[in-house]
């Protein structure tokens, strides 16, 4: 491991990437703040959430699916994270949002500047590019931001840089490991990089490297349970993106993004519906595996020629195949009956017109939505989508192969 914990004064940014713990993490040290700051360490967050996801937006001009609204996240957040960091006396400071591994050379080297080279410390979490692949895309599915099934997606990403598709670009940007470590060691020095392995037969071993890491008493952090474990079946996921599917063979397909993650019914079904018997996980198809193989020890191959602190196992990032292969793949089985309804639902308490805090209104004039906020956009298409059940009934909402 080598040079734990962080010395005193540390500004410790973890900058994720997506889909390797961070959300538990930010949970986790948002809930025990105040025993981390009885032992001098003080966790910092910025803007509606529980992380520092806003300053990154705003440092890259960014929109954000967590508001209402197209316009960009004002650099107000950025300014402010970088003041109470630099106000804070504590022994260290501590920051985490996945949002920063998206920023370009230019804006890495602002943060750099704004934190201080001498006292900041990039953090990295890092799990299987095998995992992270079908967290990816699903994802992607729950905040309606995505069409293609795994299979085709698997292929513009897999495919790239021979297919330049948006989706294979955005993903490698945040994916492609070596590349992200190195951007960010370039910029603050390799020396101040640490790497944490996840281990992805225990989720105690991240709380457990980042305590040893920040010279945190063990056991001070603990992980929620449903931050850990839940992701969607594929046939949730199958579920969610006929959703959207559904919505765009309809006519809606100007939607804006920010209107769309509100209807998503993706977090009330993981929050409450329990996966029927036969239900399947999100592998990769065969015909994937080597691919990603290759790509994976190129990775970790990168990463081991690195002046940076590694905590954990690299092996761990390496390719393990299955002992068994799973039929489902790279597509859909039947969606089990229950799940007609926890979509639907969940589209609906995510809108909130089944508490009654937003009564489905009057027709919207074409003007009127224009200017309509994105709970009266969510509101009139309930509206409309009623409407035309009612006139078309069973005929007009049949199922397709």
């Amino acid at each position: 491991m080598g040079n734990i914990p962080l010395p005193n004064g540390t500004r410790l940014l973890h900058i994720g990437p997506h889909k390797t713990g961070t959300t538990a993490l930010q949970v986790a040290l948002m809930k025990h703040s105040s025993d981390l700051l009885l032992q001098g360490v003080r966790y910092i967050s910025e803007g509606p959430r529980v992380n520092a996801n806003f300053s990154a937006f705003a440092l890259e001009g960014r929109t954000s699916q967590n508001v209402e609204g197209e316009q960009p996240i004002p650099i107000v957040h950025w300014d402010n994270l970088k003041s109470n960091a630099a106000r804070a006396q504590d022994r260290i400071v501590v920051m985490s949002g996945e949002k920063f591994c998206i920023l370009n050379q230019a804006n890495i080297l602002r943060v750099v500047e704004g934190f201080g080279q001498e006292h900041l410390r990039i953090l990295v979490t890092l799990r299987p590019l095998s995992r992270i692949l079908g967290s990816q895309w699903q994802q992607a599915i729950q905040g309606g931001n995505e069409r293609l099934s795994f299979d085709q997606w698997l292929h513009e990403v897999l495919d790239y840089p021979n297919n330049p598709h948006p989706s294979a670009q955005y993903f490698w940007l945040r994916h492609r490991h070596d590349q992200l470590i190195k951007r960010w060691a370039e910029a603050v020095g390799s020396e101040k990089v640490s790497i944490i392995v996840l281990d992805e037969s225990d989720h105690g071993a991240l709380p457990r490297a980042f305590e040893s890491l920040v010279g945190l008493d063990a056991g001070t952090i603990s992980m929620e349970e449903r931050t850990v474990n839940r992701s969607l079946t594929m046939e949730e996921a199958e579920a969610v993106r006929s959703f959207y599917l559904r919505m765009e063979d309809q006519g809606y397909t100007e939607v804006p993004g920010h209107v769309r993650y509100m209807m998503s019914p993706a977090e009330y079904i993981k929050r409450n519906r329990t996966p029927l018997p036969g239900e399947h996980k999100i592998y990769l198809p065969d015909w994937a595996t080597e691919s990603t193989r290759l790509i994976s020890e190129e990775m970790v191959g990168n990463i081991r020629n690195m002046n940076v602190q590694v905590i954990g196992k690299l092996e761990n990032l390496l390719f393990k195949p299955r002992l068994q292969s799973d039929p489902i793949g790279s597509y859909s089985s039947l969606v089990p009956l229950d799940l007609v309804g926890w979509t639907t639902l969940g589209a609906l308490v995510h809108s909130r017109v089944v508490e009654g805090e937003l009564p489905l209104p009057k027709r919207l004039s074409p003007k009127q939505i224009r200017r309509a906020t994105g709970r009266q956009l969510v509101r009139e298409l309930l509206r409309r989508f009623l409407v035309r059940f009612q006139k078309g009934g069973q005929d007009s909402y049949q199922y397709e192969d």
